[in-house]
């Protein structure tokens, strides 16, 4: 799960490059990523990206109209850009497309607990609404996806030991770097040695 510097830098990363862009459409690919549910995202078409921001780890896109996107990463969800019409990988989620015809934006999550809220008001209300949410599901929304369950009800179980068996109290020794997790380099499939024809942030 990325952390507090990380999501700071994807939204100042993102802000130059998609401020001030209309959407031309929006593909959901999968559906469980929108938790205020797939017709919330009606109408984003021709609306105009007005700033890009953080509230903690949440990143927060403002859109002309008042409406505002809530994304959380969550443990792989990724953004990445690439060339409109470009084939798309397996684990691409949901991309917006610009009238602009540049390249248009990907949000990439390998292990599908990202999450999009699709929310009416300007940043501000969108955080009051999100602080006042129920805690009815981990986002205060429509529950998490079956697969995160299940996900999450196997890595439980596998986490318990044996009586009389203590856990291990060694860690494996993590690589420290300079870019974050959720902004890498990404290939298309098939290719070897090639440059990406997609670039990710930043």
């Amino acid at each position: 799960m990325p952390e507090l510097p990380e999501v700071e830098t994807i939204a100042r990363t993102l802000a130059p490059r998609i401020k001030g862009r209309r959407f031309a459409a929006v593909d959901l690919l999968y559906r469980p990523l929108v938790r205020t549910g797939r017709k919330s995202l009606a109408g984003l078409a021709g609306r105009r990206v007005l700033d890009v921001g953080r509230r903690g780890k949440m990143l927060i896109i403002s859109l002309g109209g008042g409406r505002t996107l809530v994304f959380h990463l969550k443990m792989t969800g990724q953004f990445l850009f690439a060339p409109e019409g470009s084939p798309r990988d397996k684990h691409v989620r949901l991309a917006f497309r610009f009238e602009d015809g540049g390249n248009e934006l990907l949000f990439r999550d390998v292990r599908k607990f990202g999450f999009l809220l699709c929310l009416d008001g300007g940043p501000r209300t969108a955080c009051r609404e999100l602080a006042s949410a129920p805690s009815r599901s981990r986002s205060g929304f429509p529950n998490s996806p079956p697969s995160s369950r299940r996900a999450g009800g196997a890595s439980s179980r596998s986490s318990s030991t044996r009586r009389g068996s203590p856990a291990s109290a060694t860690s494996t020794p993590t690589r420290c770097s300079s870019t974050p997790a959720s902004i890498r380099r990404r290939r298309p499939a098939g290719s070897r040695g090639a440059a990406s024809s997609a670039s990710t942030l930043p």
